[in-house]
């Protein structure tokens, strides 16, 4: 299944497909992190806050084509898809 499938399915409440969706995209979560903080614990803290809240927002709803991390709260309740 493709990375486009497997988003659908997670938009959808599919809790299988978003644990694929973050185990798939785990190195490249780590990797960004780690440009940004330099302690391991503070990545892993930042990488769990943030599929923290990309699983709020695929439960409301909120999680749109695009990258579901990239824009903050406040971006989101004005527009959640950011059209």
């Amino acid at each position: 299944m493709d990375v486009a499938q497997q988003f659908k399915k997670a938009q959808k409440g599919n809790v299988a497909a978003f644990e694929q969706l973050i185990h798939a995209h785990k190195t490249v979560m780590y990797r960004v992190a780690k440009t940004i903080l330099a302690s391991d614990a503070d990545c892993e803290d930042a990488i769990q806050e943030a599929i923290i809240k990309a699983a709020g927002r695929a439960a409301a709803g909120f999680i749109c084509a695009g990258n579901p991390l990239s824009r903050s709260n406040e971006d989101h309740r004005r527009d959640p898809c950011g059209t």
